[in-house]
């Protein structure tokens, strides 16, 4: 994915954000139509705020969360999803999978996690595989990293 500007990866983001938003709609539609309908109005909502105010942090945000609702359908309607994304932007889910992954494992790699933004990536990776069996090792490893770094970096109580 190769961007030229600032303004195409807001753009982009939008874009990708309102076009899962979208699908993620007409299958929440089918069981509940208001919850489908704030969902839409609130993903949609956020979207164009974070975009008109050139929120890029924001935007990166709502990205993700929508990249995790995403990937969390099943095969048959993730498969449809990508489709779309391919059809539209030239690749799909998967793409940023690989990134992800490729950003743990250089993690994983060096030993320890640097920031609450790789934290975070490592988290929801720990969340995906826990109950996978074949991810045991893959899991003790990150939850390692996970531990080391939250003694490392206690909250305050007030």
């Amino acid at each position: 994915m190769k961007r030229t500007s600032k303004s195409d990866e807001y753009l982009f983001l939008r874009d990708w954000i309102l076009e899962i938003t979208r699908f993620l709609y007409n299958i929440a539609v089918k069981e509940n139509e208001e919850l489908a309908s704030y969902f839409l109005s609130e993903f949609t909502g956020q979207t164009e705020i974070a975009y008109n105010r050139r929120n890029l942090r924001g935007l990166k945000c709502i990205f993700n969360d929508i990249n995790d609702d995403a990937n969390d359908l099943d095969e048959i309607n993730k498969n449809s999803l990508n489709e779309i994304l391919n059809g539209k932007f030239g690749f799909g889910l998967e793409y940023f999978n690989g990134k992800t992954l490729s950003k743990i494992k250089s993690i994983t790699k060096r030993g320890r996690i640097e920031n609450v933004d790789e934290y975070r990536l490592v988290s929801e990776r720990v969340e995906r595989i826990y109950a996978d069996d074949k991810k045991k090792e893959e899991l003790d490893a990150l939850n390692s990293l996970l531990a080391d770094f939250e003694s490392k970096h206690k909250p305050i109580n007030d």
